[in-house]
């Protein structure tokens, strides 16, 4: 996971990522909340090809939604992930990498 996951996260946004599968467990065990009206189960698939016509068709799925009204319901999820950030320890594995 990169920047690309975690800055919308942190800017109140819901996140769509496709990355390697168990991403989003990853994010949810770093504390982050996902709202449960997006279908995150294409993040277990491990075929590239079909994981991205799920997620092709969660999106499709999702823009036929009142975003503005899921937007209220959920934005508690929104404020606490813009929080959460703080509040993760720092991945020194990089450094001992690099022998920082």
């Amino acid at each position: 996971m990169t920047e690309k996951t975690f800055e919308p996260l942190t800017k109140g946004h819901f996140i769509l990522p496709l990355s390697n599968t168990g991403s989003i467990a990853r994010i949810q065990e770093l504390g982050f909340k996902l709202p449960d009206f997006i279908d995150y189960s294409y993040d277990l698939e491990s075929n590239i090809d079909l994981k991205f016509d799920m997620l092709l068709s969660e999106f499709k799925r999702l823009l036929t939604l009142d975003l503005n009204t899921l937007y209220q319901q959920n934005k508690q999820i929104l404020e606490h992930n813009k929080n959460c950030l703080s509040t993760i320890p720092y991945d020194n594995s990089i450094l001992e990498i690099f022998n920082v």
